[in-house]
């Protein structure tokens, strides 16, 4: 006689809304009851019942002044939590540091999750251009070199997954928004060990990565150097270069020691939370 088959436990519809707002203030700080409630579609009265529950706790702030909503110290302590316990941010700490001086771009180190490049770190450069990306902020993997990294070592079926979940929005003239040009893009990623932001996301800024693997081969971080077309394009050859040797160095503080071995007919995907 068959067992009888499990299933999934029903999610908990306020604790869901909860977070849902949690998740708007952190993307977009300053809102007002408001906004929050129509960006999260819920009733004013139950949005401030929300907002007033998390501020209670702390992972919210109010600004009395403007009757807008941050992020609190609780949202942070549980996030540094996750950085911890990862240990990915701690280790390409240094290295970061030491590419935003050397070259005097913003370093960056990001990972995947949800179908999202999300930055678990990013060192500002000295230049005067000040980078759009910020620390648990998120960005599309289409226009972005580091999305490109943390997809080009998927195989299968975990590619085609991640491919259809895409919708290839332009951000800029120059943004890939054809699923096959971008597959051969990854293919040419998996080639070089490096890919390119070409002015995809954001007029006027090129970005540059490369990836950071585990013991076990997979690719877990994308390490990346961004700023002013120009000043990328003039040393380009030399800024691959350090941030090559960057992600090497950083793969090797994880414990890897080689080259990784293609997976085959293998469909899992390579990433650190997705």
């Amino acid at each position: 006689m068959s067992k009888p088959r499990k299933t999934a436990p029903t999610p908990t519809r306020a604790l869901d809304r909860g977070l849902h707002v949690l998740e708007v203030v952190a993307n977009r700080p300053g809102q007002t009851l408001a906004e929050i409630s129509t960006a999260c579609d819920l009733s004013p009265a139950t949005a401030l019942r929300i907002l007033e529950t998390l501020r209670g706790r702390d992972f919210l702030i109010r600004n009395d002044e403007t009757k807008t909503y941050g992020i609190g110290l609780r949202a942070l302590e549980v996030g540094s939590r996750f950085l911890a316990d990862t240990g990915l941010r701690e280790t390409a700490q240094g290295s970061l540091a030491a590419l935003a001086t050397e070259t005097g771009l913003t370093a960056t180190l990001a990972v995947l999750q949800d179908g999202d490049v999300v930055y678990l770190d990013v060192f500002e450069g000295t230049g005067s251009l000040r980078s759009a990306a910020r620390i648990g902020g998120r960005a599309p993997i289409h226009a972005t070199a580091a999305g490109k990294i943390l997809l080009a070592w998927h195989w299968s079926a975990g590619l085609d997954d991640a491919l259809g979940r895409i919708d290839f929005a332009a951000l800029t003239p120059n943004t890939i928004t054809d699923a096959d040009r971008f597959r051969a893009e990854l293919e040419q990623v998996r080639t070089a060990g490096l890919a390119f932001d070409r002015q995809e996301r954001d007029v006027d800024i090129c970005c540059i990565s490369a990836p950071i693997r585990k013991r076990t081969g997979e690719v877990i971080g994308a390490l990346g150097l961004q700023g002013p077309a120009r000043s990328v394009a003039d040393r380009e050859d030399h800024l691959c270069t350090v941030l090559a040797a960057a992600a090497v160095h950083v793969s090797s503080r994880l414990g890897y020691r080689g080259p990784r071995r293609d997976p085959g007919g293998d469909d899992t995907a390579s990433t650190l939370i997705d």
